[in-house]
């Protein structure tokens, strides 16, 4: 009985065999389509290769030109009496951040679509803003938040300029709802800047109540914020108008609405230079490949 099974399961054909023949029948019949996948395959592969390279090596050139321009902008201002003729001397910070900014917008034009472009958008703005170019800073800043994105690392920064930058024209309104963003994700990453700066304008709008508030909220909350000093001294000043008028009396001519305003300008340009040298500080080593 074993050997009639043995011999009955010879009989069939091996499965093995069987798959071998129909797969090769198959192949004989599709190699037309299988040839031509394989080299769509290849294609593709090498067409994701070629995109990445030329991605990289354009992104490599723009660093390089990127990081000339920040040198420009780290460049010192030559002293009277120094030789200026030297390569990288400039004799006025004007002089300086126009050399930068040129630097920085060929790397916007020569080289859009990288990562480097967009911080090079950033920096145009800031080199605007230290310009007085305000209206231009805008541009920059906005362009840079609608390329790099809400979470990109200098978006509060960018954030922060717009308000300024619409503080400096004199759009309050517009400048607190900026600042007001930097209290609130994605842009809180220093919400005592945010706080700080929603109290200068609620002053100048004549909200001294609320700008008290707002320096308190701050003190409380971010005891060893960077603005605590500057925090302290105007709610003392908003706490004691009677003092604020003495001290003056003593020392200053009477002030006018227009010394005022160029008191918050000269409160907003120090935030403005610390910011650019934070922005400097967070840049270096991380672009320059």
């Amino acid at each position: 009985m074993a050997d009639k099974v043995s011999k009955k399961e010879l009989k069939q054909p091996d499965e093995f065999v069987s798959l071998a023949t129909r797969t090769y029948k198959w192949i004989q019949s599709n190699w037309k389509l299988i040839v031509a996948t394989g080299v769509a395959v290849v294609l593709a592969v090498v067409a994701v290769q070629v995109f990445q390279y030329v991605r990289q090596r354009k992104e490599g050139q723009a660093s390089a030109l990127f990081v000339e321009a920040k040198k420009v902008l780290d460049s010192p201002v030559s002293s009277a009496g120094e030789d200026q003729s030297k390569p990288g001397s400039y004799s006025s910070e004007k002089e300086k951040l126009s050399a930068a900014l040129e630097l920085m917008e060929k790397v916007v034009k020569d080289h859009d679509g990288t990562r480097t472009a967009d911080l090079a958008r950033y920096y145009i703005g800031e080199i605007n803003m230290r310009l007085g170019n305000h209206e231009k800073a805008r541009k920059a800043f906005e362009r840079y938040l609608a390329e790099a994105g809400d979470d990109a690392d200098f978006a509060p920064f960018a954030v922060e300029g717009l308000g300024l930058a619409y503080e400096a024209e004199g759009k309050l309104e517009e400048a607190r709802k900026h600042f007001e963003k930097l209290t609130k994700p994605p842009f809180d990453l220093q919400p005592d800047r945010g706080l700080y700066h929603l109290a200068r304008i609620a002053h100048q709008k004549g909200d001294e109540g609320k700008a008290k508030e707002l320096l308190e909220k701050l003190l409380d909350e971010y005891p060893d914020s960077i603005f605590r000093t500057e925090a302290e001294n105007r709610l003392e000043l908003l706490k004691n108008p009677g003092l604020q008028i003495a001290d003056a009396a003593k020392a200053e001519p009477e002030r006018n609405d227009e010394d005022e305003k160029s008191g918050e300008n000269q409160a907003a340009n120090r935030v403005t230079a610390q910011r650019a040298s934070e922005a400097i500080k967070k840049a270096g080593g991380k672009d320059e490949k």
